[in-house]
């Protein structure tokens, strides 16, 4: 089964999908099993601290676990590739929020809650039903409307205003594609190219006509000297977009790119 087929696949949980994700790209001896039993172990920690009180309270419960035993937002290394592989974040427990949000999913799920991830712009959050929000990056905690609108005026700038769509829950292949895209990022903001350009094709096989992952595909192909293949994604990408914001520089460098092809 390819990446794509195994990402859409509906007997598969998304803890295991992102397990198989980091054996593919980067840890080929990975024994997705053991990383299953310490999130039973988390999950059955905060069991005994529930007893039979409700969904609410074994949230609650569960989420001040995490919070306790060091579960939080990686602020110091954001782009540390580590941060977006399950393992490496159950192990270090720090992360993504959208890493941390999939541990807290995994952990919750074996409580019998099903908490959903939200596609929150820039920041993905965690939703129990219709009204309760947890930020796992920082420390699990609850958050309301008003916290929501600050976190998108720390990131947008004031630009941009909440909105209940922000907070309807992805499917896991929306929550492996924003994976992917996050590894590749990590991968080319530490120089490793190949390890990027794995992820951009990851990308690709869920969504091959999106002209971001066409055009970050290309450079990072450039970075590799593979200028054949480059131009190609370059030149999608500027035939898709004509009107993008950066295509003046993507010409640009789809000319250099050129003209390294005919020396």
């Amino acid at each position: 089964m390819d990446w794509a087929s195994m990402v859409r696949d509906p007997g598969t949980g998304l803890g295991a999908k992102c397990l198989d994700t980091s054996r593919i790209l980067a840890y080929p001896d990975l024994d997705s099993a053991v990383y299953s039993a310490k999130l039973d172990a988390l999950a059955e920690e905060a069991r005994r601290e529930t007893g039979d009180k409700g969904d609410r309270y074994a949230l609650a419960v569960a989420c001040e676990m995490l919070a306790r035993v060091g579960y939080s937002g990686n602020k110091d290394d954001y782009y540390d590739p580590r941060n977006s592989h399950l393992h490496e974040v159950i192990d270090r427990r720090t992360g993504t929020p959208i890493s941390l949000c999939i541990v807290y999913a995994e952990v919750a799920g074996r409580l019998g809650l099903e908490l959903k991830l939200a596609g929150f712009p820039g920041h993905v959050v965690a939703v129990l039903g219709e009204e309760t929000v947890i930020d796992p990056f920082n420390g699990g905690r609850l958050v309301g409307h008003d916290e929501l609108q600050s976190i998108l005026d720390g990131l947008f700038g004031g630009r941009l205003v909440m909105n209940p769509s922000f907070l309807d829950p992805m499917t896991d292949e929306a929550v492996l594609l924003r994976v992917s895209r996050n590894l590749r990022n990590s991968y080319a903001n530490s120089y490793d190219y190949g390890r990027a350009s794995a992820c951009a094709d990851m990308a690709l096989s869920l969504e091959p006509d999106s002209p971001g992952d066409i055009r970050d595909k290309g450079i990072i192909e450039e970075k590799l000297g593979n200028y054949s293949s480059s131009l190609e994604y370059l030149e999608r990408y500027i035939q898709k977009s004509p009107r993008g914001r950066d295509v003046e520089v993507i010409t640009e460098l789809a000319r250099a790119t050129r003209e390294k092809l005919s020396r």
